[in-house]
């Protein structure tokens, strides 16, 4: 493939960075199939909804404490120590792991009785129906669990990724979405009554697939000869991670407060708005978690593993290239071609026309953010591999403010239909805030020892060219391909999808467009 870099570790990079990608891309597909399946059972209404905020409750905190703080804080201590002492490195780990257990289980009883406090916070619009308020509080206080369970996971797979395990981490997270859909199909049908009742099997799913995940991350570990000895005793390993927490979590308390507001936002707008936002955004999670979230989680403990700056540039060349050869065209594809992929996508069941056009709009603005996010990720695991996680903490916190403000803006100024498409274009213009803010702090503070972001142009453009051979085309036959019947209008996205991939990578090899110069 084109841009391939001829150096033994540049090639152990990318494959690194394949096995995290392989393992997110059956989770992913996994995970779209689980959104089909719970949108054609139940629909895009009030219990959808009730269950989302239920379920993104505990997941934004997950993102938060499980792979956001910990992992930005526990992995370079793990990673450094590990590399000369294997036993210290395994004490130090022992004693986090038993942290995490004691506090997380205190976090979660306390959060099980204040669900209501939590529903009104993140979601205070569905207090405008009741019964959707109340299910909703209930299905929290059940799984919030699910916190603990992806801390854990969040610490092991850490813990895996620094002995060069990245394959079984990110397979691991597919248990879950298969134990959803299992639930949806089998559980949820069994139970007596209507949506409200049955809404309670996906409940059960998570919580079980939670507990395999969890499962599968702890038997590969112990197969790399770990042996778990719980202890709450002090060290300064404890303490220094305890102290690299606090700007972590604040760093990734302002990123999630990106979805967290549009989510507040959302929940006063029409019911079925919040399902909407979150369809479109887990289609861009796809290429995002693909190759943003895969490079930047090989990026953190290679940068902090790295001998020497040379060595450390290198790393952060290669996971930049990596990641702007895949978000680039993925971006354009979503702007060009939403519509058929959404009806290619959901279109089953109880998902209408109306709910396609919805998504469909939301898709185009939340894709506008693709390559900033993904940028963004690279830079910051660099930052937390140098331990300066203040920096884009520092970033995000401007960003949160500018998100908020454009997108109260946009759903003030755009009509009915759009507003929803207006919360999405603020989260993508925040990103593109955040980003800048990133290279300008970087660039000014020297921590990433000489490594220049807006040193990338031309690939980048290149990557956009490239795209626009295979994008301005879908743009003018989707018109005939909507026309078409649903069954040939699914065939034929899918073709044209795959075409357009083979027509994209021709482009970047005959051009040369990866190649570092």
């Amino acid at each position: 493939m084109a841009g391939e870099l001829k150096d033994p570790e540049g090639r152990a990079h990318r494959l690194a960075v394949s096995a995290v990608s392989g393992g997110i891309l059956v989770s992913r597909v996994l995970g779209y199939v689980r959104d089909v399946v719970i949108t054609a059972v139940f629909g895009v209404g009030g219990v959808t909804d009730a269950y989302l905020v239920a379920f993104l409750i505990p997941n934004f905190f997950r993102r938060l404490a499980g792979e956001g703080a910990l992992g930005a804080s526990f992995i370079p201590i793990f990673a450094e120590k590990d590399k000369t002492n294997r036993d210290d490195a395994e004490r130090f780990a022992s004693r986090a792991i038993s942290y995490v257990c004691v506090v997380l289980t205190i976090v979660c009883v306390f959060a099980a009785v204040g669900s209501s406090v939590l529903v009104s916070v993140f979601a205070p619009g569905l207090r405008q129906t009741p019964a959707v308020f109340d299910l909703a509080s209930r299905l929290l206080a059940v799984l919030f669990p699910y916190l603990l369970l992806m801390s854990l996971y969040a610490v092991i797979s850490g813990m895996l990724n620094s002995r060069g395990h990245f394959g079984i981490p990110a397979v691991a997270s597919a248990l879950e979405n298969i134990s959803v859909i299992t639930a949806a199909l089998v559980l949820a049908p069994r139970i007596e009554g209507g949506p409200e009742a049955r809404i309670w099997g996906l409940a059960a799913g998570v919580l079980v697939g939670g507990v395999l995940q969890v499962g599968l991350v702890w038997w590969t570990l112990s197969r790399t000869g770990f042996r778990f000895r719980p202890s709450l005793r002090r060290s300064p390993e404890l303490v220094e991670m305890l102290l690299l927490m606090v700007p972590a979590a604040a760093t990734l308390v302002v990123y999630q407060l990106n979805n967290i507001i549009s989510q507040g936002i959302a929940s006063f707008l029409p019911r079925g708005t919040i399902t909407v936002l979150y369809l479109a955004y887990r289609v861009i999670e796809f290429p995002s978690a693909l190759f943003g979230t895969a490079v930047g989680t090989v990026t953190l403990p290679k940068a902090a593993q790295a001998g020497n700056a040379e060595e450390f540039r290198a790393i952060l060349d290669r996971s930049v290239r990596l990641c702007l050869l895949w978000m680039v065209p993925s971006m354009t594809a979503f702007i060009f071609f939403s519509e058929p992929l959404i009806r290619l996508m959901f279109e089953y069941g109880k998902f209408t026309a109306d709910s396609v056009s919805g998504v469909s709009a939301a898709l185009r603005a939340y894709a506008l953010a693709l390559p900033f996010i993904g940028l963004s990720r690279i830079l910051s695991s660099a930052c937390y591999a140098v331990k300066s996680p203040g920096v884009p903490m520092r970033a995000g916190a401007q960003a949160v403010a500018a998100n908020v403000i454009l997108s109260i803006l946009f759903v003030w100024a755009f009509p009915s239909p759009y507003k929803a498409c207006g919360i999405a274009l603020g989260m993508s213009l925040a990103s593109m805030v955040n980003l800048a803010l990133l290279i300008r702090q970087t660039a000014r503070s020297g921590i990433l020892r000489g490594f220049q972001l807006n040193a990338f142009p031309t690939p980048g453009v290149l990557f956009l060219a490239c795209s626009l051979v295979f994008a301005i085309p879908l743009y003018f036959l989707t018109p005939h391909v909507l026309r078409l019947a649903p069954g040939a209008l699914k065939l034929s996205t899918a073709v044209l999808v795959f075409v357009s991939i083979g027509v994209y990578f021709l482009c970047v090899r005959r051009l040369g467009a990866g190649q570092k110069k």
